[in-house]
């Protein structure tokens, strides 16, 4: 037998002997019925800076959202109110136009009233008018 054959007859013989020691051992080891999670501190910081991450992106996520939903409801509420604002131009012009009516029917009646009660004047009948050319 050559010297490397030697070690490794004597290799297993060790390992038998470790094995049977390591049996007898585990027979006498208290069981856990709940398994024992350990965790290196570096894997809590990394998770609680991922899961901060997270809250920060949905954050400003959420925010960035939120601004703009209020610059839309900004736009649409100036439209509205631009076209407020030519209705009412609409309806200002159409009010002055009918207040002018109004002080034309009423100078036209005073001045009517004025002459028959003054002069004496009356509307002439068609037949007393006459055209000429």
């Amino acid at each position: 037998m050559s010297s490397s054959q030697v070690k490794r007859v004597s290799e297993i013989r060790n390992f038998d002997r470790r094995s049977t020691s390591d049996q007898l051992s585990t027979t006498r080891q208290v069981t856990v019925n709940r398994p024992i999670r350990v965790t290196s501190p570096r894997k809590n910081i990394k998770s609680k800076s991922r899961s901060l991450g997270l809250v920060f992106a949905i954050s400003l996520f959420s925010i960035l959202l939120l601004r703009l939903f209020v610059r839309l409801e900004i736009l649409e509420l100036s439209y509205k109110l631009e076209e407020i604002r030519s209705e009412l131009l609409v309806s200002d012009s159409r009010l002055r136009e009918l207040k002018a009516n109004k002080a034309l029917r009423i100078n036209s009646r005073r001045i009517e009233q004025e002459v028959v009660s003054r002069i004496g004047l009356k509307e002439s009948m068609p037949q007393q008018i006459r055209i000429i050319n």
